[in-house]
């Protein structure tokens, strides 16, 4: 609702036309496109949306070691199905990949409790308790790309697509109907 983030921004004495930059790496064109997306409704609220393309070197030296930036897009394919890996690196404080702007204790005692446990009941409801904390205090915007691996041919068999497009499991495949 356009007109009501308008409203809310100059409630909070934001002026019309300010500019919030989205700091994008220019060797993920498909993230450019979605950050161009963005900055396109930003401007609908009224604020002057704006996407700076830089090589990755500049990329990581602004948004992951000075915190340079307003805001930033990034993927993550994680090796691993499990949270433990891009949550505690993403958004811990302090993690290997996460740009020094959260540092909350609750949130990352609920990872570390998540990270401890292999009960898989537990971890769901620790999981959960932390997803709740992470809508409240993470500066990032945790966004899902379902459509990033697909398969070019149906001769393809014993593949398995895996939820973090890792393609492992092609050592498996092989082509049928040769």
């Amino acid at each position: 609702d356009p007109a009501a983030a308008r409203q809310l921004l100059r409630e909070a004495g934001v002026p019309d036309g300010y500019r919030v930059a989205i700091t994008v790496t220019s060797t993920q064109p498909r993230l450019i496109e979605e950050c161009r997306l963005i900055a396109a409704d930003l401007c609908r609220a009224g604020l002057n949306g704006a996407v700076d393309v830089v090589d990755y070197a500049t990329w990581f030296d602004r948004v992951i070691r000075a915190g340079d930036f307003q805001l930033s897009g990034d993927y993550w394919g994680s090796p691993i199905w499990d949270p433990d890996d891009s949550v505690s690196m993403n958004t811990r404080s302090g993690g290997r990949w996460e740009a020094g702007a959260l540092s909350d204790t609750a949130f990352d005692a609920s990872i570390d409790a998540g990270y401890g446990t292999v009960v898989n009941a537990d971890r769901q409801t620790i999981y959960r308790t932390a997803q709740e904390r992470m809508l409240d205090v993470v500066p990032i915007i945790p966004t899902v790309q379902p459509h990033m691996l697909r398969t070019s041919s149906a001769r393809l068999a014993g593949f398995v697509a895996t939820p973090c497009a890792q393609l492992r499991t092609l050592r498996d495949a092989w082509i049928g109907g040769l």
